[in-house]
């Protein structure tokens, strides 16, 4: 068995859908409790979220515990661009194995971010120059990690620049470039990074692409889609479905801004989405205030999870479509279901996996960063994207 310990759900539901494209057979589980039958193990935790001064404590325990039941790959997944507390996790995640080299690979050349001459580039662009990353000043990779790990760190190119104990971050411009690091795979080696990483890992140790592709799995009915990002930058305009198929309903102003909003406010707008289900089966939540200036609300992630909880105490829905780590994360701690089993890979980082607890519920996510598929409701992901 192979294991994967990733700092939010949807780097564990990536990695999970890396490993189907390849016939593993995966799990993705909020709590320790990998299952004998299956070849991938990818532990969600939700470390992103965590004090930095706990990071390594509870980085240094999972590894612990599941470096006792001996992967064959045993991998750290991280943030591609360095959001969270990386480093901290790298180096606990080392530690907890008795490793003192770390190499961490955070491009994703099949997604078009690289790393190259010392800089994160996304389609060409410079990381920071890109609208969603805003808030990065650079696009060097040693001004995006931790300032105290600087003087350990270096960017490397080539396998013999991996010399001493240390954290090495290395380049990568193509495929070609993860094989080559994936040949250190047995190596004494702490292995971080992104999900091409792990594919190449795979590929290297001899997991060959299905040819026949993935089996179609027909989706069902009823939809519930959470634009899950409170990102500002998106145009975002509820006028813009004009599929009758759609129903459209924002989060209600009170509890987008108040985190101390009443369980009455919650009421109202679960029976607001159950009236918009008696005319349409496609549902679309979403936190649109253009006139509120952007900041982070860690409460909305809390206000989704119990909003789903009630929903599906009251009616049955087929298809729950998320972005974001933490609010699916919250969701699903929420729902109590901390177990799920990928059955789809709808694109790189696009995951579509069954519930635990919810037979007839399926649940898709991808992180905010990335973009649906073009397959998905075409009018959601025009929505999205202008």
């Amino acid at each position: 068995m192979h294991i994967v310990i990733a700092d939010d759900l949807t780097g564990a539901a990536e990695i999970a859908g890396v490993g189907l494209s390849r016939g593993l057979r995966g799990m993705v589980s909020t709590a320790i409790s990998p299952e004998n039958n299956i070849d991938l193990y990818c532990f969600a935790t939700d470390t992103r979220s965590y004090a930095k001064e706990d990071i390594r404590h509870w980085i240094i325990d999972y590894t612990t515990a599941l470096k006792a039941l001996k992967p064959r790959i045993f991998y750290k997944k991280i943030d591609s661009t360095f959001r969270g507390n990386v480093m901290q996790e790298c180096e606990a995640f080392a530690k907890a194995q008795g490793l003192d080299k770390v190499l961490i690979l955070p491009a994703n050349p099949s997604l078009n971010r690289i790393v190259k001459d010392g800089t994160y580039f996304i389609n060409d662009v410079p990381l920071a120059e890109v609208s969603y990353f805003r808030r990065k000043t650079s696009s060097r990779l040693l001004d995006l990690i931790n300032p105290a790990y600087q003087h350990q760190t270096k960017v490397i190119k080539e396998l013999s620049e991996l010399n001493g104990p240390g954290y090495y971050i290395g380049e990568v411009e193509n495929y070609g470039d993860l094989l080559k690091w994936a040949s250190l795979s047995n190596e004494p080696v702490a292995l971080c990074g992104g999900s091409d990483f792990f594919d190449a890992l795979l590929q290297f140790n001899g997991y060959e692409q299905r040819e026949n592709g993935q089996a179609e799995i027909g989706f069902g009915e009823r939809h519930l889609i959470i634009l899950g990002s409170a990102n500002q930058d998106k145009d975002i305009s509820i006028n813009r479905f004009s599929d009758r198929r759609f129903a459209v309903s924002n989060m209600p102003r009170k509890i987008f801004t108040d985190a101390a909003f009443s369980p009455e406010e919650t009421g109202l707008w679960v029976r607001e989405i159950l009236a918009l289900y008696q005319t349409a089966d496609r549902v679309v939540l979403t936190m649109h205030y253009p006139d509120l200036p952007f900041e982070e609300r860690p409460h909305l992630k809390m206000a989704l999870g119990e909003l789903i909880h009630t929903l599906l105490e009251q009616i049955s829905i087929d298809e729950l479509f998320v972005e974001g780590g933490a609010t699916s994360y919250a969701i699903l701690k929420r729902l109590e279901a901390d177990r799920l089993i990928p059955v789809q890979q709808l694109a790189r980082g696009v995951t579509r996996m069954e519930l635990d607890r919810y037979e007839s519920l399926k649940m898709t996510v991808k992180p905010g960063s990335y973009k649906w598929p073009e397959t998905i409701w075409p009018e959601v992901k025009k929505m999205i994207l202008k």
